[in-house]
């Protein structure tokens, strides 16, 4: 089964999510050429960046990178574990709560509430 590669971030001029393809280019200023990250054919914030996991929610919402989830009693925050290669799912509620691997039995009975940029208060220990 293929996944579908797609990538969300802020745009730099609009402050709007845009979606679509990464690219890491340059862009020519009086200094020089400067580092810029696009999304879709925009200029983006590059720490906005965020990856479409493959997965969808209970209400067939796409699934993000550092989306916040809210399932049963608990909130998660989405992220991608590097030494396990997968995206995973922290507890915001409970300190010593147990991260687990985002999968796709706890994804569709779960509901994407927010994300950390746009609704930093639901972060609560971060």
């Amino acid at each position: 089964m293929e996944r579908e590669i797609i990538f969300r971030a802020k745009a730099v001029n609009t402050e709007m999510w845009v979606y679509g393809d990464l690219v890491h280019n340059q862009k020519v200023t009086k200094e020089g050429l400067e580092p810029r990250t696009m999304v879709g054919g925009y200029e983006v914030y590059k720490d906005t960046v965020c990856q479409f996991t493959g997965q969808t929610d209970k209400n067939v919402k796409r699934i993000y990178e550092h989306d916040i989830l809210f399932g049963g009693l608990h909130y998660w925050l989405v992220y991608y574990d590097q030494d396990e290669c997968c995206f995973a799912l922290k507890d915001l509620e409970f300190e010593c709560g147990q991260d687990g691997v985002l999968n796709t039995s706890y994804a569709k009975k779960a509901e994407v509430v927010g994300n950390k940029f746009d609704n930093p208060k639901l972060l609560k220990g971060e």
